[in-house]
């Protein structure tokens, strides 16, 4: 398994109202997320970005992440919470410097 729940906490009479903080791991990289009600909510400003070597691990991981598959553009998804993910080819930084006009990063499969 790649994940890990490392803590949770509430914290009470926050402007939010009580919040719970959790820490966790993915793949190694530690991340903490706070559950801040209604005055902040998740919006595409924080994305995780995924990326594949493969069509098919694309094809994988938006099968099991997304929430809408028609909303879908560009590699972009929201899962069932309306996280931000982005899907992409490993390789999309390098062909997006190319200069290429013929869209090869457009076509690797999305």
């Amino acid at each position: 398994m790649n994940s890990n729940c490392k803590c949770t906490t509430t914290l009470h009479d926050t402007p939010s109202g009580d919040c719970d903080v959790v820490s966790f791991s993915l793949f190694g990289q530690s991340f903490t997320g706070i559950s801040a009600g209604p005055l902040f909510r998740f919006n595409e400003s924080i994305s995780f970005v995924v990326h594949c070597d493969a069509r098919e691990e694309i094809g994988y991981y938006r099968e099991k992440l997304s929430s809408a598959p028609e909303a879908e553009q560009c590699g972009w998804l929201k899962d069932r919470y309306g996280l931000s993910w982005q899907i992409v080819p490993a390789l999309l930084d390098e062909m997006m410097q190319s200069g290429r006009k013929d869209g090869g990063a457009r076509n690797y499969g999305n």
